[in-house]
């Protein structure tokens, strides 16, 4: 597991962040709404991820305040073919930038989870 060291999420080089973050790279299934009002589901992989919150890239735009449920595979890949650990995580996006791949990055805290 890759934890950050000193990774600065402000520009003035000030760590802001409550909780550490992981840079492993865990699958995932994001639902929600797009800023066009469209019902999507979609196949990811975590940039990063923390107690408090998690970073995404998605194809479509998502508008700050929307609400998001994302499976997160707790494994890279099944074992043996057994389907590994999940959990739903739910929250609320805080802020969405455009990318220059034309991606959306997605800054989501996080407001409850469940084990499935």
């Amino acid at each position: 597991m890759k934890l950050a060291q000193h990774v600065s999420s402000s520009q003035d080089g000030l760590e802001r962040r409550s909780k550490p973050r992981i840079y492993d790279l865990f699958p995932a299934t994001v639902h929600g709404v797009d800023s066009n009002g469209e019902v999507f589901e979609t196949g990811v992989v975590l940039d990063n991820l923390s107690a408090a919150g998690l970073y995404i890239q998605l194809g479509q735009c998502i508008e700050p305040g929307a609400t998001l449920a994302i499976i997160v595979e707790l494994s890279p890949a099944a074992v043996n073919e057994n389907s590994t650990s999940r959990v739903v995580l739910y929250g609320m996006v805080l802020r969405a930038e455009l990318k220059p791949n034309d991606a959306c990055g997605v800054a989501m805290t996080l407001t409850h989870h469940r084990f499935l």
